[in-house]
């Protein structure tokens, strides 16, 4: 076998070794996509889809690996003790939490929120509806608005937040944990606290 020869041998080894290896990341990632998608509660999108999704909105598959790996290490049989347990569920939650919101706020905005939301509670109160609360302070940096079709991932606690839906905006499902949607194009709240606040910074 000449040089020619020899050098065609290894580049064709070279390329199906790349692709091969490609091919066997790619299943990683679906299964990882695939675990994720199930404990999020996400019924919107198949494996391939949320992968792809995690992809557009730079998730890193890495992360969401390590994370789910440290939640299988705290339900094994073979616990951990009781604060090292403590430790890690702290830093494994707030990993998910980061994880989760990162994706869901890909799809918001915060420009004209305020706006968005007086726009939202004005059709709401001439439909009928009523005030739940009143405050002092401006409205709080939890509202978002959603700037394309999006899919919410649960949010819990202080992370949740409060999305206006314009009403040529579509949810396309998912879970919304404590978060709350603002529904311009049936001026309705779902989810969330069910409270419709006004706020200091908001006049008709």
């Amino acid at each position: 076998m000449n040089n020619t020869q020899l050098n065609r041998t290894l580049d064709d080894f070279m390329a199906k070794k790349v692709k091969s290896d490609q091919e066997n990341l790619r299943v990683e990632e679906l299964e990882i996509a695939s675990e994720a998608r199930k404990r999020w509660n996400i019924e919107t999108f198949s494996d391939e889809e949320f992968l792809n999704l995690m992809i557009k909105k730079s998730v890193s598959v890495r992360d969401v690996k390590s994370m789910l790996f440290t939640e299988r290490k705290l339900n094994a049989k073979n616990r951990l003790n009781r604060d090292e347990e403590k430790h890690w569920s702290r830093i494994n939650f707030s990993a998910a939490e980061n994880v989760r919101k990162k994706l869901v706020l890909s799809s918001m905005s915060k420009a004209n929120a305020v706006e968005s939301y007086k726009t939202w509670l004005r059709g709401f109160l001439e439909r009928g509806g009523r005030l739940t609360n009143s405050y002092n302070y401006p409205m709080p940096s939890v509202f978002f608005v959603a700037k394309e079709d999006f899919v919410m991932i649960p949010l819990y606690g202080s992370s949740s937040i409060n999305v206006i839906v314009p009403a040529n905006i579509h949810f396309l499902g998912g879970s919304l944990g404590h978060s709350g949607l603002f529904l311009t194009d049936k001026f309705e709240v779902v989810g969330g606290t069910g409270r419709v606040p006004i706020y200091s910074d908001i006049r008709f």
